[in-house]
């Protein structure tokens, strides 16, 4: 059975800096939020073993670099045997998971069941399709205003139009949302890589309701003006609070928490680590050879 690691019963209502507003939903994708095959086609459904756990999970990452998906931290530790779908405009295609490494600092914060530095990089066994877009990291946000600002997020969990209802897990989604600040703490603990926060309350028989992040949409990329913002790591919504028409409960608020990408600790270790693309590699051979030749000319002018 498919699973997943978001945390629904998490109280988080206390360890935020801003105050609680409302979200408003705006629904830019028909049916539903699918996004087809031509948007958004770096953003890629994982599927895993996980070893103490004894199942199979689902995540969702993001492309960037030609081989290497971006992902939560909690999709990656205790777990193996990753398969990797992406859907472009030439189809589904699986590739298989050669490697994968987690933020250094990654770990349990205290007894919260709350992981900080929750990313990781997963490295594709073959490149990556061509049709997938490659997304770059937003290591320091311009412009991004709390409360105000439209951020882009996309996941294969189950998200969905309540209005619409649930088309279940492993279908591309993508919703518009704001945030309203960082969660600083979490039952008194400190997070210290700061996660962006945002609280989704509305009504039932609307279509102001988007249903991500929830199960199957960890690790997927928060977008701010096409980068990656954040990655989504934990929230509470429960799906016993999902009543069978398929509508979440009139005005309760539901909140969501995407790991800061902008957090050096977060940031600085991803960008580190990225491959580069073939032609930077290209660029780099050339520069070095320019200067190799440059210094042996210079070597060939000194008297002996």
């Amino acid at each position: 059975m498919i699973g997943h690691r978001l945390l629904f019963a998490l109280i988080i209502g206390l360890a935020i800096q801003a105050p609680l507003m409302s979200i408003v939903i705006n629904n830019t994708n028909t049916p539903g939020y699918v996004t087809g095959n031509t948007d958004y086609t770096g953003v890629v459904e994982i599927v895993f073993n996980h070893i103490s756990q004894s199942g199979t999970f689902m995540c969702s990452g993001a492309l960037v670099s030609p081989t290497q998906i971006l992902t939560a931290g909690h999709c990656i530790s205790g777990a193996d045997d990753w398969n990797v779908t992406f859907q472009t405009a030439s189809g589904a295609r699986s590739i298989g998971v050669s490697d994968s490494i987690l933020d250094p600092l990654f770990g349990p914060l205290g007894n919260t069941g709350v992981d900080v530095y929750d990313v990781g990089l997963l490295t594709l066994s073959t490149p990556a399709p061509l049709g997938a877009q490659i997304y770059e990291l937003d290591l320091t946000p311009s412009g991004f205003v709390f409360g105000s600002s439209t951020v882009d997020m996309v996941g294969y969990g189950l998200g969905g139009n309540p209005a619409v209802g649930f088309l279940g897990v492993g279908t591309r989604r993508h919703a518009q949302n704001t945030l309203t600040g960082v969660i600083v703490s979490v039952n008194g603990v400190s997070t210290p890589d700061y996660p962006l926060y945002a609280p989704l309350t509305f009504g039932t028989g609307t279509a102001d309701g988007t249903g991500l992040p929830n199960a199957g949409d960890s690790g997927g990329p928060l977008f701010f003006d096409g980068q990656i913002l954040g990655v989504t790591s934990f929230g509470n919504l429960p799906r016993s609070d999902i009543p069978s028409t398929g509508q979440y409960e009139d005005g309760v608020p539901y909140y969501a928490a995407f790991a800061d990408i902008a957090t050096p600790g977060i940031g600085d270790w991803v960008e580190s680590e990225l491959v580069p693309e073939p032609g930077t590699w290209a660029l780099m051979a050339l520069g070095a050879f320019a200067l190799c030749a440059r210094l042996t000319r210079r070597t060939g002018r000194r008297p002996s």
